[in-house]
């Protein structure tokens, strides 16, 4: 018995489907992709954030450890010398070649004798060439803030 295959009975794609089919899996890819490259750079930002975050506490812990006569003046922080032995130098020179950290150390009008504005600022760029920058900014009493709270801001006895 001889059959003969008719246009309805022969199994396969049309060239038409192939091609859709093919189309949607090169747009699945390519949004795969771009959403991988948003999330690496999220991720690249994320990173920059927390360690220019541990530069800026570093630097504002050395400055409240320093007697208050010899405060360092404002400018540009060497990166590769203020951070901690925890680095190797190597360490130290790709973070110092990465961030550029400036502090700015001025007197509190009304005050300038007792208290220091300290702000210390990070910036860096991310691997599009965005520049991002982190800062912090804090106040410096002679004889510790607290002492400031405890003599400025106690009310006086009722009698």
């Amino acid at each position: 018995m001889h059959k003969s295959f008719t246009k309805a009975s022969r199994q396969g794609f049309t060239l038409v489907e192939v091609m859709m089919a093919a189309f949607v899996l090169v747009f699945m890819l390519l949004s795969t992709l771009a959403a991988l490259q948003v999330g690496f750079g999220v991720l690249d930002t994320a990173r920059n954030t927390t360690l220019a975050g541990q530069v800026i506490q570093s630097e504002i812990e050395d400055i409240r450890l320093r007697p208050w006569i010899s405060l360092p003046a404002s400018g540009t922080i060497d990166l590769a010398q203020s951070i901690g032995s925890g680095l190797s130098s190597a360490e130290r020179a790709a973070l110092s070649n990465r961030f550029t950290a400036t502090r700015t150390i001025e007197g509190v009008t009304g005050r300038e004798a007792d208290f220091k504005r300290v702000a210390v600022a990070v910036s860096w760029a991310d691997y599009s060439g965005r520049t991002h920058v982190r800062r912090y900014e804090t106040l410096l009493g002679r004889n510790g803030l607290s002492d400031y709270f405890v003599t400025i801001h106690t009310p006086a006895p009722t009698p």
